[in-house]
């Protein structure tokens, strides 16, 4: 069985499971898959093809938000079960597309932006004109809304996730 170089994944059964879904022809010609609970967006971004819609396989919310602002993606759950993940990519049904769990304000969507850019509370705080215990509290809300364990693990969950939006795709 052939598989397609386009399936972004340390994940054999993933990959083996996506090539039997769509095939490799399909996904050769339209799509870059990327698995981001195996890689890394930053290490395999030089690797995407301009103009194919990039999927992206997530199973958290921080995977979303960091990735939201990437052009031509489309998100799937990576606990979907094949016919919602076909219907969604074949059918073009976004009522099958990942679904966030809790919403973000627009100070937290902010707050979380900045972070993302490597920013510090204080610098935050200069910048959007707030105290910066505000920043903190902002930064527990997500923490909690995005299911993270503690601010250490929001900062990892950020790290391996390059918040730079390219123009390209």
């Amino acid at each position: 069985m052939r598989l397609s170089p386009f399936i972004f994944s340390k994940d054999n059964y993933f990959s083996i499971g996506i090539n039997a879904l769509l095939t490799p022809e399909l996904i050769d010609d339209y799509y870059d898959i990327l698995d981001l609970e195996t890689t890394s967006y930053k290490q395999i971004k030089r690797l995407l093809r301009p103009r194919k819609k990039i999927v992206v396989f997530i199973s958290n919310d921080i995977d979303y938000y960091s990735l939201r602002h990437v052009n031509n993606a489309m998100f799937i759950d990576k606990r979907s079960k094949p016919s919602a993940i076909f219907s969604y990519l074949a059918a073009d049904d976004s009522s099958f597309a990942y679904q966030v769990r809790k919403k973000l304000s627009k100070r937290e969507n902010e707050v979380l932006s900045h972070i993302q850019r490597g920013l510090s509370a204080c610098e935050i705080g200069k910048r959007l004109g707030i105290n910066v215990k505000t920043i903190y509290s902002h930064r527990r809300n997500l923490i909690g809304k995005l299911h993270i364990e503690n601010k250490i693990h929001l900062y990892r969950n950020i790290a391996r996730i390059e918040h730079k939006t390219s123009k390209a795709f």
